[in-house]
């Protein structure tokens, strides 16, 4: 059987490239360049691939037309608006995104930005630093809870 070939071109570096591409089977072939190389140097990586890994997720036609032998293309993100979909279907290639894997992550992001902005933070901690000590720095202490609140998109249902 032959060695499976990966090409990965992104524009990760150092160890968060390493993260990706030590998750490759031992015994598999990987090559790992910079997203921005040369479309021909990334033609030639490509005729004998695979699969192919993407983080952004873009590629030119061009190099999706030389993945002869390519039988998936992995973006490491969710997003694929900068693939030409319709073309990869026609050559028979499947796209792959990562929609989801970073799904808590984003929404405990999202419920910390709410509790920041509801709670004030970035002026109370300008407040403790002296940063924001005028006259009027803390004319009013507002003190916020979310129980029995029906404020915003999501409450007001």
């Amino acid at each position: 059987m032959a060695i499976p070939k990966v090409v990965f071109f992104t524009n990760l570096t150092g160890d968060y490239r390493d993260l990706v591409t030590d998750q490759v089977p031992s015994g598999w072939n990987i090559v790992s360049e910079s997203i921005d190389m040369e479309e021909d140097q990334q033609i030639e990586l490509v005729k004998d691939a695979d699969l192919i890994l993407l983080w952004p997720g873009r590629v030119s036609d061009r190099v999706l037309q030389a993945a002869e032998k390519c039988r998936l293309i992995q973006l490491l993100s969710a997003g694929y608006d900068r693939m030409n979909l319709k073309l990869a279907s026609d050559l028979g290639i499947p796209v792959a995104n990562n929609g989801g894997a970073n799904s808590v992550a984003v929404s405990e992001h999202t419920i910390m930005l709410i509790l920041s902005l509801y709670r004030r933070l970035i002026h109370y901690s300008s407040y403790v630093k002296g940063q924001d000590s005028g006259p009027e720095a803390n004319r009013r202490i507002d003190v916020f809870e979310f129980e029995r609140e029906n404020s915003g998109p999501y409450w007001n249902r």
